[in-house]
């Protein structure tokens, strides 16, 4: 989540915010993120959207994000540098 650590109290507080989600709601979420194709229904999106990834993302590439800001008419897109 952080590159170089992030500060331990931040952290901690993230971490135990995270696990707080119900494990059905859980199982919900991941589904959704991982076998739902939203692909389709990106370019129909009509309002702002503001698109973020850091540069040195391990899990969700920088060319996700390019590509999801290439079909969505209204985004913006910015990468952290530092991230």
């Amino acid at each position: 989540m952080f590159k170089d650590g992030g500060p331990s109290a931040e952290l901690k507080e993230w971490v135990d915010e995270t696990v707080k989600i119900v494990p059905a709601s859980a199982a919900a979420i991941l589904f959704n993120q991982s076998a739902v194709d939203y692909r389709g229904v990106l370019s129909t999106f009509d309002v702002p959207a503001l698109l973020t990834f850091g540069a040195d993302e391990k899990l969700l590439k920088v060319a996700l994000g390019e590509h999801v800001h290439a079909q969505m008419p209204n985004s913006e897109f910015v990468v952290f540098q530092n991230s």
